[in-house]
Formats: C-alpha cells, structure tokens, sequence
C-alpha cells in the first residue's frame, strides 16, 4: 500500500492562536481643487501656529486638524462677480417693490372700473343713458384689464431675472467655498504637490490635479473577539501575523485587551496594531485594504526551539487519546503520544516518537495498524517527507 510519509525531525515552533478580525484602516484621501488657479494662502500648521507661506514650510509630516484650510485659492474676482450681482439683486428688489405698488394700484383701478361699468348697465336698462357711454366704460375697463396683466407679465419677467442672478450668486458662492482646501479629518500631510515659483502665493494650480495627499495620524489596527480562555494565554506586546483573502500580510502586535468579558458568549476584544502601514509595504495595499475588511489573524505565543515535532496532519485526535501511524520493519503501527505546543501545521510530540521516526503523514481516518508497506524513501522531497511503496 502507497502511504505518504514524513520524517519526525527537531523544528522550531511558536504556539498561535487564529481568528477573523476588522480592519479599522487609516483614512487616505487625495485632495484637490475644484478649480484652476491662483494659490493665494496656504493653511496654518498647527505644530507651530505660523500661517504657512511657502511650500518650505509646509509638506509631509504637518499635521492638521478637521476644517482646518490647507490652502486657498485666489478668489478677488469671484468676490467682485459677486458684489456685483449682489448690487443687482438689490436693484431687482427695488423694482420689484415698485411694480408691487404699481400692481396694486391697477386692481385698485380694475375693482373701480369694474363698478361703473355695472352702474351705467343698471341705467342703460332703464334708458337713462345712452348706449355710447356704456360702451366708452366697457372700454375704459378692458384698457385698465390690460395694463394690470401687463404689470403682472413685467413682475413675472423680474421675477425671472431674480431666479436666474440667484442661481450665478449660489454658483459663485460654491466656488468661492471649492476655492478652500479644507482637512476632512484629523490627519498629516503625506504629499504635498504645490511647488513655489518665488513664492507660493504665486503658484498656480490646474483643477483637478492633486495637491495634498492627507492621512490619519492614527495606525492600522484589528479588532477581532477571542473566547476568554484563549485570551487568558495572551498578553500585551505578543506578536502576530495579518493577513487578507490573498495572503498578503503585515506584522503586528497586540495593543490592547479589554478587561470585559462578553457574558453570553463568554469572549473578550482583542486590539493589534500594525508594524507598518499598506502603503510604506506594498503600494497596491493602499487600495486593496479598507476600513471594515475581514483580516486572518494569527497571534504567537511562546516559542520553542529544538522540539520534536511531526506535521499536525500525521496525528489522529479521539476522546481518549491521541495517536499516529509509525512506520517500522515495513508496517504501520498505531502509536499512542503525547501531543505539545503546535504552530498550526507542526505539533510538538512529547511522547511517543523519536528524531528520525517515519511516520504517516495523512492516515485519513482509515486504520493502518499493521498494515504492510515498503520504507523507500522519496529522495525529491525538501522537506524530510517520504513515500512508502506496497507490493
């Protein structure tokens, strides 16, 4: 019978513990202007509350607080567009007043008209007046009609300029805000791409284009839930792996442990930090990973070197015992051993085996005591792996 096997050897083996944890990942946010323009100020630094003048002064590592500006563009002819539509809206409002009144005054006329017209009809009945002047009223009424929808379409037109000089105001007034740079959280400046000509309040920037590139101060971390048992074995400083759905990892440590134990679930909240940032590592993580994203975390506990180990697949776990299949005078015999320390795919044996012991290294639940294999070794194999071969 064919058996896949490995070689008992002396390795060394760091005790982890694994679990899925949140990524809280460090916002990264590239910040540019609306629009093209002159930069006429730059923001304060808040190390040294200077108002920073010259890109000398500020660049990567200027820290900045939430709403602060980080620049600001030229702005005095949007401010002049501004004042000046500002003075015709006054102006409209005036006029608006003044067709008001005169609005007023043509219902006034209409209501009269109106009257007399109905008070000539009532004597015209009566042939007390004669027909010519109930139709000068008649008249008299239609002309005063028309000039008050006259006044109406002449309110509706200012209306209309009002609408539109409203809607360029609130234009400019959005650009007016776009021409501030602000700091959408606390956060440090990782790249900084407004460059002096002289000076830079001289400097123009095209829109669009990047000019800061801003951080949170905060490191990556992981928050993930262990079951209290397991954290009890864990400390402050312990070191460990994080890792994405594509392997890709980053070392970190243990920051924090919460002392408050989840009642129902009998777990506790564990906090690593990481040694380094996606983008100091790997570019392409900047993107990859994100704030909420599912991390594999394997925590190291206590390492040992030198210990007798054999692959965490060789052993067969029961209720009673544990055991493996040791390969000696072409058999396989079941083995009974004492298990240690694992680091997830090596077990220490503390009993049972031997350096050098050929074991089985995947039984598959299947019973191999006394089984007649060969003790060929496959020579190709790096890792002390054999393989036996049956006649």
């Amino acid at each position: 019978m064919r058996l896949a096997t490995d070689v008992a050897s002396r390795v060394s083996i760091c005790e982890t513990i694994q679990g899925y944890g949140q990524l809280k990942a460090t916002r990264h946010v590239e910040l540019f202007f609306e629009q093209s323009g002159k930069v006429s100020a730059l923001g304060k630094d808040t190390r040294n509350q200077k108002l920073a003048v010259g890109a000398r002064v500020l660049g990567p590592g200027t820290e900045f607080p939430l709403g602060q500006p980080l620049g600001q563009l030229d702005t005095k002819q949007l401010q002049l567009e501004s004042e000046r539509i500002r003075a015709r809206l006054d102006s409209l409002e005036i006029q608006r007043q003044q067709l008001q009144i005169s609005a007023s005054l043509a219902d006034r006329e209409v209501s009269q008209k109106a009257r007399e017209l109905k008070r000539i009809e009532a004597l015209a009945q009566q042939k007390s007046v004669a027909q010519s002047e109930r139709d000068q009223a008649t008249h008299a009424l239609d002309i005063t009609q028309l000039e008050r929808q006259a006044r109406g379409l002449e309110q509706e037109a200012l209306k209309s300029r009002q609408r539109d000089l409203e809607a360029e105001l609130a234009l400019l007034e959005l650009a007016l805000e776009q021409s501030v740079l602000r700091a959408p959280f606390d956060g440090v400046i990782a790249e900084f791409n407004i460059r002096e000509h002289g000076m830079v309040l001289e400097a123009s920037i095209p829109g669009s284009t990047t000019a800061v590139v801003l951080v949170s101060d905060e490191q990556d971390t992981v928050n993930l839930t262990l079951l209290n048992r397991d954290v009890a074995r864990l400390s402050v400083g312990l070191t460990a792996s994080v890792c994405d759905r594509e392997n890709r990892c980053l070392p970190a440590e243990i920051s924090s442990i919460s002392p408050r134990i989840r009642q129902q679930t009998q777990t506790r909240l564990v906090t690593l930090k990481l040694g380094g940032q996606p983008s100091e590592l790997q570019p392409d993580l900047q993107k990859a990973w994100v704030d909420g994203q599912d991390m594999k975390v394997t925590i190291f506990q206590s390492c040992e070197e030198g210990v007798l180990a054999v692959p965490k697949s060789a052993l067969v776990l029961t209720g009673k015992e544990a055991y493996l299949y040791r390969i000696q005078d072409g058999h396989a015999y079941r083995t009974v051993v004492v298990p240690g320390a694992t680091d997830g795919s090596m077990v220490n044996i503390l009993e049972g085996v031997q350096a050098g012991d050929v074991i089985v290294r995947e039984p598959h639940g299947i019973d191999l005591d006394g089984v007649l294999v060969s003790d060929e070794v496959d020579a190709d194999t790096d890792s002390g792996a054999v393989t036996e071969g049956g006649a």
